[in-house]
């Protein structure tokens, strides 16, 4: 545990100022290290957050609290459709399909819908595109709602070159129930603006949104 919490005050450190200031000055290995994956490739991201997931009870009791928000919400609702901020790999999202597919005794769950935001690139770098990210994710997803008998599709909804959210991209349908979900932990927070989120919270109200879940 001491030596987890020294990786996190590193990079919290490492976040705060930089690598190349006097507090984020790279004293020992393990902090060289921490500064060479401040940058990570896409690919080595989802599998450091995976990793996480599987180690920390933080994020997978945020996910079921904000997926037993959802249900509760949507109980009544025929179809839902939840925009996400910031899907990476979708594991949120596994466990509210299966939950909604067991929804009642014999009867099809609600039609899911989710929209993903994305985005072109990553700012600052030229790592995989986020877009293709996005696409993967949403193949999973809908293989797995096809294996359980869900009802889903799946979209995305492109950022504008700021990253600002403009209500206007969204694909509306009659009669859905509107869910906004944002991640707001580490490592999603890191690297997003504010300005970027406040865009999407502002754009969850002007739709009138069912419900907004923070996770």
């Amino acid at each position: 545990m001491e030596r987890l919490a020294a990786y996190f005050t590193d990079a919290l450190q490492t976040l705060l100022y930089g690598a190349d200031t006097a507090h984020g000055t790279t004293t020992n290995n393990h902090h060289n290290k921490l500064c060479l994956l401040t940058r990570p490739h896409q690919t080595d991201l989802l599998s450091a957050f995976q990793l996480l997931q599987d180690m920390s009870p933080y994020v997978k009791f945020a996910h079921f609290t904000a997926n037993q928000a959802i249900l509760e919400a949507v109980t009544h609702d025929r179809r839902v459709h939840i925009v996400d901020y910031d899907i990476m790999e979708g594991a949120q999202w596994a466990s509210l399909i299966q939950s909604l597919s067991s929804h009642k005794e014999g009867l099809p769950g609600p039609h899911l819908r989710i929209t993903a935001l994305s985005r072109n690139k990553e700012r600052g770098s030229g790592r995989r595109s986020t877009t293709a990210t996005v696409q993967e994710t949403g193949r999973r997803l809908t293989s797995f709602a096809a294996s359980v008998g869900q009802p889903f599709t799946f979209h995305q909804c492109r950022l504008d070159s700021d990253e600002t959210f403009q209500t206007s991209s969204l694909k509306l349908v009659r009669g859905e129930a509107l869910v906004f979900n944002c991640v707001m932990h580490l490592p999603h927070l890191s690297y997003r603006a504010s300005d970027s989120i406040a865009s999407f919270f502002n754009g969850a109200k002007e739709l009138g949104s069912k419900l907004v879940t923070l996770v």
